[in-house]
């Protein structure tokens, strides 16, 4: 019930939204992943082990932003967009 409430909250506030769905912000959001991927590695093969992970993270969060556009949501919290592709994908 938390989680509901919470993305109640968000809605109210205009950070969590249903929209027309979009392949072209999804397919700007894939973009944008491939580049935080491709820092990332390369922040990783000079050693630079924290950023190379903050990019990673980047890199899967902005993939989750494109599927969510793709179905027709817009997500501007990070809890939130995690939170949906628990419920409504089943993803852990």
């Amino acid at each position: 019930m938390k989680k509901i409430n919470f993305l109640i909250k968000l809605h109210k506030e205009d950070k969590l939204l249903v929209v027309e769905p979009s392949n072209e912000i999804k397919e700007a959001y894939i973009q944008r992943s491939n580049e935080s991927l491709s820092s990332a590695r390369a922040l990783l093969k000079i050693g630079n082990l924290k950023d190379s992970v903050a990019l990673a993270y980047y890199s899967m969060y902005h993939q989750l932003l494109g599927l969510l556009f793709r179905i027709g949501v817009k997500s501007e919290n990070h809890a939130a967009s995690i939170i949906l592709l628990k419920e409504v994908f089943g993803i852990d």
